[in-house]
């Protein structure tokens, strides 16, 4: 068994960032955004450790583009400078509508995406008024094969989309995944 010293841990984050979003109804969206977080230099520990987190960058951004009234092509990406280390992703998703009416709205989806240097990943799930279920699998290529034996990872996600928004405008919210 092991005897950990704290159950919890508890440290002020600041962050701070922007989206520029962009519109042209029926047509496309697009996103833009920058955050930086850990602008404290916070101190975390659970196991007794003092471990400082440096600040992190973000850069992510993407389109939706309508393809017609039920199909939709979502292409993104995300970089991410933290230290000296940098990862950068893209990739993106293409959507079809099932049902779209006044009480119901069902969706599926499928993608891939690439992390440069390290994985290619491929995406599939659904989503149901509000509530997306998606299923992925992180293949690990080149260099990180020999870190970690070549071992994969699949991942099951549950997420639920805030419906705040009003109806017209919800359809054209990015998801970042």
């Amino acid at each position: 068994g092991e005897n950990l010293e704290k159950t919890s841990i508890y440290y002020p984050d600041l962050s701070i960032g922007f989206l520029w979003y962009f519109i042209i109804p029926r047509i496309a969206s697009y996103h833009l955004g920058f955050n930086l977080s850990h602008l404290n230099f916070p101190r975390e520990s659970f196991i007794g450790e003092n471990n400082l987190l440096n600040p992190r960058a973000t850069i992510h951004g993407g389109t939706k583009i309508n393809i017609n009234y039920k199909t939709s092509f979502n292409p993104k990406f995300v970089i991410f400078y933290q230290n000296r280390s940098s990862e950068f992703n893209a990739g993106g998703n293409l959507e079809y509508i099932l049902v779209k009416d006044a009480r119901n709205n069902l969706k599926l989806f499928t993608g891939a995406w690439y992390r440069f240097s390290n994985s290619a990943i491929v995406i599939g799930g659904m989503e149901y008024n509000g509530v997306r279920v998606s299923v992925s699998y992180d293949l690990n290529v080149r260099s990180a094969k020999k870190n970690i034996g070549g071992k994969s990872a699949l991942e099951f996600s549950v997420s639920y989309i805030l419906g705040f928004l009003k109806p017209a405008l919800q359809q054209y919210c990015p998801k970042f995944e």
